[in-house]
């Protein structure tokens, strides 16, 4: 009885979070800039040499999330038909032999993902109001939802690293603390799939379907 009262509260108490649809999403200007600054952080995550500056890319067209696999595997496959770029052939030329085969692999998908990257209303990015909304409506609803059904939740991400992500890059139901010793192996799906359909845990529950074409 008391668990049942107390999601009836959580419940009550999530409704006063601002719908979705009153939340300014990002900004076109918005979406490129973050999508900048991903690929700024993608060039230095490959281990190119110091100071190395990021290869110049045509950009050809955007891509469909259902077409980006697809075009991207092409066009590395295509590249590695033929010999390698002078410019790629000059990044490797400072890094240790052993490394160079790899190196080339990355740094033909880095050029790819610049000619045809993925749409930017694809990315499934969120603003930063929109995140703070979910931040709160998981913190308010679906945590105490999980605690009222005897679960325990992980620590959460401070709400600067969950804005910072730029998408729902935390739930809940995934920072459930596991004892392991009872439950080998962990939860069952079915277990799963019905804490994020009651606790209301998925984005979609929060901004609607499709939560990431909420523009």
């Amino acid at each position: 009885m008391a668990s049942a009262v107390a999601l009836v509260v959580v419940f009550l108490v999530s409704a006063c979070v601002a719908p979705a649809e009153r939340i300014p999403p990002m900004t076109d200007d918005e979406l490129k800039q973050f999508a900048a600054a991903q690929r700024a952080d993608y060039w230095v995550n490959l281990g190119v040499p110091n100071d190395t500056p990021p290869l110049a890319v045509q950009f050809i067209e955007y891509v469909d999330v259902e077409q980006y696999g697809n075009v991207q595997t092409e066009c590395v496959d295509g590249m590695q038909s033929e010999p390698v770029r002078p410019d790629i052939a000059e990044v490797v030329a400072g890094v240790e032999l052993e490394r160079r085969p790899q190196l080339i692999m990355d740094l033909q998908w880095f050029i790819c993902e610049g000619m045809y990257p993925l749409e930017l209303e694809d990315m499934g990015l969120l603003s930063a109001a929109q995140l703070d909304a979910l931040y709160e409506h998981y913190q308010r609803f679906t945590v105490p939802c999980l605690v009222a059904k005897g679960y325990q939740v992980g620590p959460p991400p401070s709400l600067e690293d969950f804005r910072r992500a730029g998408w729902p890059s935390w739930s809940p139901v995934d920072a459930l603390v596991i004892d392991y010793d009872s439950v080998s192996g962990g939860l069952p799906m079915d277990v799963y799939e019905d804490l994020y359909e009651d606790c209301r845990a998925q984005p979609r529950d929060f901004f609607g379907e499709p939560w990431w074409l909420q523009r």
